[in-house]
């Protein structure tokens, strides 16, 4: 699967309105193609805490960085030869120019008294459209392997009692470039059958909320705390239960290695327990929800919403007003990247790669 382009540039036109035959179902599939996301390596510029990339030619954000000469621009005045070629021996003060033509009709013979041996340092061809490999910086597709690798390896994991009564490692699926990474606690019953987060009634409802902002699975990441379901044998049946401390702890290695290859602008925590994780202990869900936080070790911005399976335990005006407030808090997470992609840019634009030493 390719991520080419982004869902987050700043020239995009806000996410379309849905039409009211087209209420919120949590059992309705999402639909609309995928837009995929592009990753840029490039120089590193400091911006608040934040990386930009920087390279000539190169995407910055999504957006072309243009104003470097091209190779079909017209080439430099004789006076001044271009950086791809070698750096002439000046003449001694007291001897003319060498008029343009054959060197061999025209310029005049040189004293060997008058020069002494230099050393001259061919200059070193410039690339019209570089591809800066930066350390620390991966592309989407090394992203991707990464990730595979990382998988490959939790699917055998026995840090915790769960590896024993789970079906299947639920690892996290989406876009490996995305800036937009959404974390729930751990996976439930639907999850742990197939090994994909967020497949239940409350998955559905958030690919619902996605499509209502523009988005589906492949613009943003979607993972857990905890890789394994957490649950308990209750009158012969599996039963949900929140994870404990150490399983949570178990999993800690997983879920940082995610963000350590991804490296988000933005975190949407789904629910208070992953908020605990990711944002700070004793988070509040129903003070705190909606604000960003830049407290988090994982990404510069931060913010926990509502978990759908929570809004679908209301009913009548309760449960449309929280999905409404689920549905605005996403739109103001997409909002946060597109802001903080522009910085990046600008910052980007304001400081001039080096071009030659001797520009």
């Amino acid at each position: 699967m390719s991520f080419q382009g982004s869902l987050f540039d700043d020239e995009l036109e806000p996410a379309p309105k849905v039409p009211d035959s087209a209420a919120v179902s949590p059992s309705s599939p999402a639909d609309g193609p995928a837009e995929p996301l592009a990753g840029v390596v490039a120089e590193p510029v400091a911006v608040a805490g934040l990386t930009a990339v920087r390279a000539e030619g190169t995407v910055i954000g999504d957006v072309e960085a243009s104003e470097h000469p091209t190779p079909e621009e017209p080439p430099l005045p004789v006076e001044e030869p271009p950086d791809e070629e070698p750096i002439p021996l000046e003449a001694p003060p007291e001897e003319p120019p060498v008029p343009q033509g054959d060197p061999r009709e025209e310029a005049p013979p040189m004293r060997a008294a008058a020069l002494e041996p230099v050393r001259v340092m061919p200059a070193a061809p410039v690339s019209p459209s570089p591809v800066v490999a930066v350390a620390g910086v991966l592309t989407a597709e090394e992203k991707a392997t990464k990730l595979a690798e990382v998988r490959a390896t939790a699917l055998g994991c026995t840090r915790c009692g769960l590896s024993r009564t789970r079906t299947h490692v639920v690892f996290g699926e989406g876009n490996p470039n995305a800036p937009l990474v959404f974390v729930g606690e751990g996976p439930g019953e639907n999850e742990d059958a197939t090994g994909r987060p967020f497949v239940g009634r409350a998955g559905k409802l958030l690919d619902e909320v996605l499509r209502r902002n523009g988005m589906t699975r492949e613009h943003v990441y979607i993972a857990n705390v905890v890789k394994c379901r957490a649950a308990d044998m209750v009158s012969g049946r599996y039963q949900n239960r929140p994870p404990t401390p150490e399983e949570t702890g178990a999993c800690q290695d997983w879920l940082e290695e995610q963000f350590r290859i991804i490296k988000p602008l933005v975190i949407v925590c789904v629910g208070s327990p992953s908020a605990n994780t990711i944002i700070h202990k004793g988070f509040r869900i129903t003070s705190e929800r909606g604000k960003w936080f830049t407290n988090s070790t994982y990404a510069p911005w931060a913010m926990a919403v509502f978990h759908p399976a929570y809004i679908l335990r209301l009913d009548g005006p309760a449960y449309g007003a929280a999905l409404e407030t689920l549905v605005e808090d996403v739109a103001s997470a997409r909002r946060k990247v597109i802001e903080v992609k522009r910085q990046l840019k600008e910052a980007a634009a304001a400081t001039p790669p080096p071009r030659s030493l001797f520009d």
